[in-house]
């Protein structure tokens, strides 16, 4: 019976040795698997760092997104799924800081907000089921690009979602330029 006990508990000790070890050597394989492929993604997108501690710091900054990146794909139940792409190596913050113009500044905030914007409280049984502001003469028909064997058009949301409240503003009939269309 103490044989038994004996063997059950070496038994015990070898499985978690083995686990221990099966974890610390597989965190070892990630840590120069994440190396290998950061180094072939600076070589696809042509970054070079100014010293070592500059890639050591976007490594760590790329291994992050890439875990991101490998949890969002594992959840599957997006309709999308995440790849690298060339700012991998960015935070959030700095890439909206360098490719957005997004800065935001609290001390720049108006401290009182006008309310007086030309808004209205009406009732949902008001509001109109469609509207098209090209028949209020807010915006001008968008214009024929002749035949280019395209079938979706973008429109440039900043563009067109802004010409109502010019309209509104100005009275004015705003013209849609022929690069706020895009076609695919």
């Amino acid at each position: 019976m103490a044989l038994t006990l004996e063997r059950k508990s070496v038994v015990a000790i070898f499985i978690f040795f083995w686990t221990c070890t099966s974890y610390a050597m597989s965190r070892i394989i990630s840590e120069s698997s994440i190396t290998k492929q950061h180094e072939e993604w600076m070589a696809i997108h042509g970054r070079v760092y100014a010293d070592n501690a500059e890639k050591v710091k976007r490594q760590q900054i790329f291994k992050e997104n890439l875990e991101f990146i490998e949890n969002h794909n594992k959840q599957g139940n997006k309709r999308y799924n995440l790849s690298l792409n060339p700012f991998a190596d960015l935070k959030n913050q700095e890439f909206l800081a360098s490719h957005t113009g997004a800065l935001y500044n609290p001390s720049t905030e108006p401290s009182n907000i006008n309310d007086n914007l030309g808004y209205q409280n009406v009732s949902l049984s008001d509001i109109e089921p469609s509207l098209d502001w090209r028949d209020r003469g807010a915006v001008n028909p968008i214009k024929y690009q002749g035949t280019c064997g395209t079938f979706l058009y973008l429109i440039n949301a900043k563009s067109i979602v802004t010409m109502p409240f010019k309209y509104q503003f100005t009275k004015k009939n705003v013209k849609i330029a022929s690069f706020d269309v895009v076609f695919i």
